[in-house]
């Protein structure tokens, strides 16, 4: 089953360059150029581009301001705009003749695509006249968008059903292309719905409410938080995705470049029947997991695409998260990596579910790894990987000996705590734990039967293990570190659980001073590929982790 969804690469400008970018965008495998009249300003520039290309297939496109446009004209200003690269389009004799699919292939939507607001269409007659009369009078080339934008994220996305509420808005969109689609004569007119969203419930919300389709229909989730939303288009029947060749030509917040859409994102490999895997957390721009496991498999001949899948830090942000995927099994997602603070929220779902969770992650109280299978009784399982990864990653480093015999201050009273403490135990170390707030420390002391001590007295010199469990030094916030430079001096080993970047200031500062020092990518490594088992069977290929992790 091949991949439907055809790519769009927004032109920007600068004007004087827009040839120079059409040629760039069609090279890097884009399917249509999109004009963005109101920015580049300069309609000459752009019937030039468009003469000069004339195999290109096009989106024309002049937003109106209070849908992110950069022009003050009003609408009947734009509509002549836009008629005016439309018939730049249609002069070109070398224009591929246009025959409608009857195979669902979005990627044989009309050559030529005008985009203009629902909004628009509906309140302008003179706009709507101007551009029907330029449609009518051209014969099996072109098509509409008709679309609709959310810039600030649409209190609708907040009702108990948010898939009702984007099917909704869906619906209204059609009514408004099967106006225009009867007025124009248009071959096509395709509803697009593109909203700001938080996290991924609302992402995932939207892709469901694609999913549901049969027509045409563009669905996006704008900002960081709708990566998953754009990677995954072909999955749930999107006709087309926008992508810029550079990121400086974004036309809208959160738009990745082909290059990581396709090389990242495995976005030509994607269909109908892809698996879909994530990692959990808040935040979790900063993951390489998508990296890691799409590469993994990729390598592995594994058809699957694993994303991004931001969650607000609360437990019942979670719950909500999963509830969806768990109610609506056919959007497949099969497998999730979770991170920080979500690694106990998560086994507490599971254990409310009557899901099952291995041994390890009972003992550790917090779990990095959800299965769900709706074929499977019990649909959830919980695992961590996080426990023994770390154990291993640091036997690797210091021994067995040392490990045994150094004792071992943990910095942190998170998930990841509760995983290395869990593992250390196990081989007879002598723990204690510290934490900036005192309360959970003191919990977790209790809870696994350890040591506990004040958080200022990290900075005192300590003749042991020293690892940090907390997110402090890591990306962005590299120039942080949560010990002093000093207070590492006749440490026995450094273990820093971040991963991102590989080499944090708290392992610099430790080789500094002479201490050895275990980066979390082994860690992370070890962990990534116990999870790969897991969800597909098969053995990880290490040989493409590292150097993901490390460059």
């Amino acid at each position: 089953m091949s991949n439907t969804t055809a790519i769009i690469a927004p032109l920007m400008g600068p004007a004087a360059a827009l040839q120079t970018a059409c040629a760039s965008a069609l090279g890097a495998g884009a399917d249509y150029i999109e004009f963005r009249i109101d920015v580049i300003n300069d309609d000459a520039a752009v019937t030039a581009a468009i003469r000069a290309h004339p195999k290109a297939r096009v989106v024309l496109t002049a937003r109106c301001p209070t849908e992110g446009g950069a022009t003050a004209d009003d609408d009947e200003r734009r509509a002549e705009r836009l008629t005016a690269a439309l018939a730049a389009a249609l002069e070109n004799p070398d224009r591929p003749e246009w025959r409608r699919s009857i195979s669902g292939d979005h990627k044989a939507l009309p050559p030529i695509l005008v985009d203009i607001e629902a909004a628009t269409w509906r309140r302008s007659s003179t706009a709507r006249a101007t551009i029907a009369t330029a449609i009518r009078a051209q014969t099996n080339h072109t098509g509409l968008i008709l679309s609709r934008h959310y810039f600030d994220r649409p209190h609708w996305l907040d009702e108990p059903d948010p898939i009702a509420a984007a099917t909704r808005e869906l619906r209204d969109l059609d009514s408004v292309a099967a106006e225009a689609s009867r007025e124009s004569g248009a071959v096509s007119a395709v509803p697009k719905l593109a909203i700001t969203v938080r996290d991924a419930r609302d992402s995932f919300a939207i892709l469901a409410a694609l999913q549901a389709r049969a027509a045409p229909t563009i669905a996006i989730a704008m900002g960081e938080s709708g990566l998953a939303a754009r990677v995954l288009a072909p999955r749930y029947g999107g006709a087309l995705a926008y992508a810029p060749v550079e990121a400086d030509q974004a036309s809208a917040p959160g738009q990745l470049t082909i290059a990581v859409m396709r090389d990242r994102y495995r976005f030509d490999e994607t269909n109908l029947s892809t698996g879909v895997f994530g990692v959990i957390g808040w935040p979790v721009s900063h993951s390489r997991s998508p990296q890691l496991h799409n590469a993994a498999m990729r390598a592995a001949g594994i058809g699957g695409v694993f994303t991004p899948m931001p969650t607000p830090p609360t437990a019942d942000a979670l719950a909500a998260f999963l509830t969806l995927i768990e109610e609506h099994p056919r959007l497949g997602v099969r497998g999730m990596s979770v991170t920080i603070p979500h690694k106990q929220h998560a086994l507490r779902f599971v254990q409310q579910r009557g899901g099952a969770l291995s041994g390890l992650a009972e003992k550790c109280g917090a779990i990095n790894t959800l299965s769900f299978n709706p074929d499977e009784t019990p649909q959830w399982r919980g695992d961590n990987t996080d426990a023994i990864a770390a154990r291993d990653a640091m036997r690797d480093a210091i021994g067995d000996d040392v490990l045994q015999q150094a004792p071992v201050r943990i910095l942190g009273a998170g998930g990841a705590a509760r995983a290395v403490i869990t593992a250390l135990l196990g081989v007879g170390c002598k723990i204690t734990v510290m934490n900036r707030s005192e309360e959970p420390a003191v919990q977790l002391a209790a809870a696994l039967g350890c040591a506990q001590a004040p958080w200022e007295q990290r900075n005192t010199r300590f003749a042991g293990v020293i690892v940090n469990c907390t997110p402090i030094g890591m990306t962005p916030h590299v120039t942080e570190t949560p010990v002093s430079a000093d207070a590492l001096t006749g440490a026995v080993a450094v273990f820093d659980t971040v991963y991102t970047p590989a080499e944090t200031r708290l392992l610099r500062e430790a080789r500094a001073a002479g201490v050895r020092t275990i980066s979390g990518v082994e860690m992370f490594i070890r962990q990534a590929a116990a999870q790969f088992e897991l969800w597909h069977k098969a053995i990880a290929p290490l040989d493409c982790f590292r150097p993901i992790l490390t460059e």
